[in-house]
C-alpha cells in the first residue's frame, strides 16, 4: 500500500511538472514561439499537458521502411500486415491512436497505442 502511494505521488508530480514546463516554455523560451509557429503555418494540437504547434514534415507521405528515413523520425505503417510505411506529416496528431512502426532491431511491424 505504501509503495502504491509513493508511485502515485511520483506520477502526479511528473504530470504537474510536465504541464508547468510546457507553459513556461511557451512564454519564456526564445526558441519556442507558439504564436510565431501558428503565423508561419504551423498546426496546433491539444494534449493532456497543454497545446503544441508543429510544422508539417518536409517529406510527409513519402514511402519508408524505418523511422530514421523520415524528417520527423516517424515512419507509420497502416497495420501489422503492411509491407511499407509513410513518413508522418505531424507528430502531434498521434495522441490517442494506434501507431505501427518497424523497428530495425525487431524485424517485424509492431503497433502501439500512443498517449502524451
Amino acid at each position: 500500500m505504501k509503495k502504491l502511494l509513493i508511485i502515485s505521488g511520483a506520477i502526479v508530480v511528473i504530470i504537474i511538472g510536465s504541464f508547468l514546463f510546457i507553459q513556461w516554455r511557451k512564454t519564456n523560451d526564445p526558441k519556442y514561439d507558439f504564436n510565431q509557429c501558428v503565423k508561419n503555418g504551423g498546426k496546433t494540437f491539444g494534449h493532456s499537458m497543454g497545446d503544441s504547434c508543429e510544422k508539417e514534415a518536409k517529406d510527409s507521405g513519402k514511402q519508408c521502411e524505418f523511422d530514421d528515413e523520415c524528417d520527423k523520425n516517424n515512419c507509420v505503417y497502416q497495420d501489422e500486415k503492411s509491407n511499407y510505411g509513410k513518413c508522418d506529416d505531424y507528430l502531434g496528431d498521434n495522441d490517442g491512436i494506434k501507431n505501427c512502426h518497424y523497428p530495425r532491431k525487431n524485424g517485424k511491424v509492431m503497433c502501439v497505442f500512443e498517449m502524451s
